[in-house]
């Protein structure tokens, strides 16, 4: 047998190098994205002054109209809100993200990044006048009828009065802030963990295969795709990649992939972590209802919730949370105390249990003590000992964990709307690694500033170093770093950070060459199949199962069109023919002609007024979610068709839809943007496109080339798909567009997807039904009238403050 050189085993010396490079080039990717934040939240500041203010009989302020004023010190011009301060909040009002429409009112000494307290409360968006940059807030919680924080703001208490200049900004930007300053220290912590760093940068070099464990979750269950998937994580180290498309069950198959770990090794210490809160408790109810179902609860795993506010509105510490470490520490402590007592009574405690007893009667005492030491340190006994914890990314419980605590596994959710740097804590806390998630999805937050960045490292580097009020944020060693790489350098570092932008996309590439059928979960149990075969065959090459053939396409009997269709094109003129129907760029975008087809749609469809069907109305463009708002949110309008077995969807944020969610809320629920409906889905869904131009083929679609975009949004269907749109504006779009995947196109998507509706057209799968546009001329020029007015009356100077 001939001798085996060390040579074959050994790196050399070069591979050795170039791998210690990966990883730094990599900590420097999650170093600078995190500094680049600080750029795009100082663009989410603005100065304004005050235009009007219109106050109640009683002196309190209704409301009060505020106009953008260029800042003293302008943000980088990267980042600059397109459409200003008012397009900017409209946006944020309708993104879907806790804390959103929170606005504060701060000194105009707080420019920039500086903290402190607003000077004037709260205020909340009414309108948005983008064309006159000028938006109308109200006192947050002064809803019809006064309250709130009204009454407190009088001219007395020094109110808003017109002329006075403020620095407007939302109340989550110090929350961000403080989120900036807590990754930071986890990156820094990132550098010098260099297994994790190179599992990241090349899994292919610490792959360790034991061969795919035999799941044992009951088939009836878990289908044979997530059986499988759990088996191949099971016995890869250190890390794993799912990609889970629309409805396949990547939370449920997280939840039976907690029991198999457990079962394996009932002492490990698992981490589980996502963006949102929503995403964390989603996943914890399915731990605890399906994955531990019928498991008593004194041998199921003891699991924490981290989180330092149950609502940011209220600033409530969440300390009695349900899951929280006080509330599990007190429901231990109540729970031995009731088993000592028990036993007490049978006969005499020895000494031992009897002065147990006695601790733990003494520490549920003193639970809520901060200064009592036994209590603090039994939280801190839960705190570090728990089997399961459940966490935001960045929540600052879980930061404070860190150099303390490490967990056998980390395990994020949703991680593919996850920046690289939003996953440094979570990650740094982990012995193995799975990151679940889906690249054909919406991306991580204003990734198209972070292309921008990174196509302008040098200015932004300035802009880094001029940035004022960030004191302790900005990492000042990047600039030195930055200053010393040659020309070449920085060209090679750019287009490597160019790769690693979409995180979790580019680590499942570089993890599917060893996990089975690429890390893919294929059953999907969300769609009709009519709707299942459109995202499969036009985002996942066709490689998704349907489990829901036994689903109807819907209950509606009327119009008689649609029986039996899952999928409908609500079919507007071309702008080439129809100038009506055409897109308004200004503000932009919105299409007052689909609001009123879609409208006059909705209000001929007949379902069960006993069991009424719940309708999503999303739309990709933040101004067409208002048109549509102001015409379905009605509670006239709710209430036609919840007498036609229709009723709107409720907020995900938790406010109610139907007729419910009209009295506490009603500019919520029903109608929503896409990124603020992802991760949600509806029986009925209506897609609002807006675009429909003039513009040459292939020119005219705006974002909706974004693949990811319009993947969520065809998505979110259960039983009925409604495009609202030109079909033949779409169909010329593509007409020239390679259908090739091997020839890249931007656009190759939306061919594919017109292409697959037309076959189900043919099929009789689909149907189109021509658009009403009946009082769309006497609509529009309402809305012009209201404009003017608006613009006649803010010529006006109202005397004292008042109209």
């Amino acid at each position: 047998m001939p001798a085996l050189s060390w040579d074959l085993k050994i790196p050399s010396s070069d591979d050795t190098s170039e791998r210690q490079k990966n990883q730094e080039d990599l900590a420097e990717f999650i170093r600078l994205t995190n500094q680049i934040d600080l750029l795009i939240r100082d663009a989410e500041v603005f100065r304004c002054q005050v235009s009007e203010v219109r106050r109640r009989e009683d002196g309190s302020v209704e409301w009060i109209e505020v106009q953008e004023i260029p800042r003293e010190h302008p943000p980088l011009t990267l980042f600059t809100a397109d459409g200003g301060m008012a397009a900017f909040l409209l946006r944020d009002k309708y993104s879907g993200k806790w804390g959103s429409n929170e606005i504060e009112l701060c000194s105009p000494e707080l420019e920039g990044l500086r903290g402190g307290s607003p000077t004037n409360g709260h205020w909340e968006l009414v309108e948005a006048y983008v064309l006159d940059e000028t938006v109308r807030l109200r006192p947050a919680g002064a809803l019809a009828g006064g309250g709130g924080l009204a009454e407190q703001l009088d001219s007395e208490a020094g109110g808003p009065r017109p002329g006075q200049e403020y620095i407007l900004r939302t109340r989550g930007l110090r929350r961000q802030l403080q989120l900036v300053q807590r990754r930071k220290k986890a990156i820094e912590r990132l550098a010098d963990h260099t297994y994790l760093l190179e599992s990241l940068s090349a899994p292919g070099q610490v792959f360790m295969d034991s061969g795919a464990l035999p799941a044992t979750p009951d088939p009836r269950k878990v289908d044979a795709s997530k059986r499988a998937q759990i088996g191949a994580i099971m016995g890869t180290r250190p890390i794993y990649t799912v990609q889970g498309p629309p409805g396949t069950g990547k939370t449920h198959m997280a939840a039976w992939l907690l029991r198999e770990i457990l079962t394996e090794d009932p002492m490990a210490q698992i981490l589980i972590t996502a963006q949102a809160h929503s995403a964390v408790d989603v996943l914890r109810s399915k731990v605890e209802s399906e994955a531990f179902d019928g498991i008593p609860e004194e041998s199921r795993p003891l699991s924490i919730r981290l989180r330092r506010t149950v609502d940011p509105r209220q600033n409530v510490v969440a300390t009695d949370e349900r899951g929280s470490v006080r509330y599990v520490a007190r429901d231990l402590l109540d729970k031995t105390i009731g088993r000592l007592e028990a036993l007490r009574e049978e006969a005499p405690l020895p000494v031992v249990p009897a002065e147990w007893l006695e601790a733990c009667r003494e520490m549920l005492r003193d639970l809520d003590t901060q200064n009592a030491s036994e209590a603090h340190e039994f939280r801190e006994l839960v705190r570090r000992s728990a089997s399961v914890t459940y966490s935001s990314a960045s929540d600052g419980d879980l930061a404070g964990l860190a150099g303390e605590v490490s967990y056998d596994w980390s395990i994020v959710e949703e991680a593919g709307k996850a920046h690289g740097f939003e996953l440094a804590l979570p990650l740094y806390l982990g012995h193995r690694w799975l990151l679940i998630g889906d690249a054909q999805q919406l991306p991580p937050y204003r990734m198209e500033d972070y292309q921008k960045a990174l196509s302008n490292l040098d200015q932004v580097i300035q802009a880094l170093r001029d940035l004022g009020g960030a004191d302790g944020l900005v990492d000042r060693n990047l600039f030195t770093r930055w200053r010393e790489r040659t020309e070449d350098e920085k060209t090679y570092f750019t287009k490597y950070c160019a790769r690693w932008l979409a995180f979790f996309g580019q680590l499942h590439r570089l993890c599917t060459t060893h996990e089975p059928e690429e890390g893919l979960l294929t059953g999907q149990y969300r769609m009709h199949p009519d709707i299942g075969d459109l995202v499969s065959h036009t985002y996942y090459g066709g490689k998704l199962q349907h489990h829901t053939h036994d689903r109807a396409a819907h209950s509606l009997i009327a119009p008689a069109d649609l029986k039996g269709k899952a999928v409908v094109w609500l079919d507007l003129p071309a702008a080439a023919v129809d100038p009506r129907a055409a897109e308004t760029t200004q503000p932009k975008y919105r299409n007052e002609a689909e609001a009123q087809a879609l409208e006059m749609f909705l209000s001929s469809l007949r379902g069960d007024s006993e069991h009424p069907a719940n309708l999503a109305v999303l739309s990709p463009y933040a101004q067409q979610v208002v048109v549509l708002g102001r015409r379905l949110r009605t509670p006239e309008f709710r209430a036609e068709l919840l007498r036609h077995g229709i009723v709107l969807a409720p907020d995900p944020r938790g406010a109610s839809g139907g007729l419910a969610g009209t009295a506490g809320a009603p500019d919520k629920g029903g109608v929503f943007t896409v990124d603020s409906f992802q991760g949600n889905q509806s029986e009925i869904v209506a897609v609002s496109l807006v675009r429909n131009n003039r513009r040459q083929p292939g020119q005219g679609l705006g974002f909706l080339k974004a693949a990811s975009r319009m993947n969520v949004l065809i998505s979110r269907a259960e039983r009925l798909l409604i495009l609202v749109g030109s079909w033949d504006f779409f169909r010329a779009q593509v007409a020239d567009v390679p259908r090739d995947e091997r020839q890249y196109d931007e656009l190759r998507h939306v061919a594919v997807l017109v292409d697959q509706l037309e076959k189900l057209f043919v099929e009789g799968r689909a149907v189109r039904v021509p658009a009403d546009l009946t009082g769309l001329d006497e609509r529009v020029r309402d809305i012009e009238a209201q404009r003017m007015c608006h613009q006649h009356g803010r010529g006006m100077k109202s005397e004292g403050g008042h109209l």
